[in-house]
């Protein structure tokens, strides 16, 4: 494994650290990503779809989401499609911090030192 690699993940959990810091733990961070990526995909994720096991028992994950919602890393809404269900999404001040984390990545070339590790293997 090259050296760059230990470089590039020692910059990003950094960047974590000091500008993420809002998200406490892994687990937090794990339901950020996928909650992010399916409200940019369109398709919001309901607690259904985030009690599945993968991100922890159901009542871990209720626990883990009202705390998120109080500290306003995410929010919720009722679905257009059907009332009784509730869509949990990104807040405004969470996407902004995301996307200075995307520009720290693109702007350190840490996507391409990624790729051209995996392929070396």
């Amino acid at each position: 494994m090259d050296v760059n690699f230990f470089i590039a993940k020692r910059m990003i959990r950094e960047f974590e650290r000091s500008q993420l810091h809002f998200i406490s733990s892994i687990e937090d961070l794990d339901l950020v990503w996928a909650i992010g990526y399916a409200q940019k995909a369109g398709k919001p994720m309901g607690l259904k779809a985030l009690s599945t096991g993968e991100f922890g028992s159901p009542k871990t994950i209720q626990r883990r989401l009202e705390r998120l919602r109080q500290l306003d890393i995410i929010g919720q809404q009722r679905s257009d499609c059907d009332a009784r269900r509730v869509e949990f999404l990104l807040t405004e001040r969470t996407l902004a911090q995301i996307e200075l984390y995307r520009r720290f990545i693109v702007k350190n070339g840490v996507v391409a030192r990624e790729t051209v590790n995996m392929n070396a293997d």
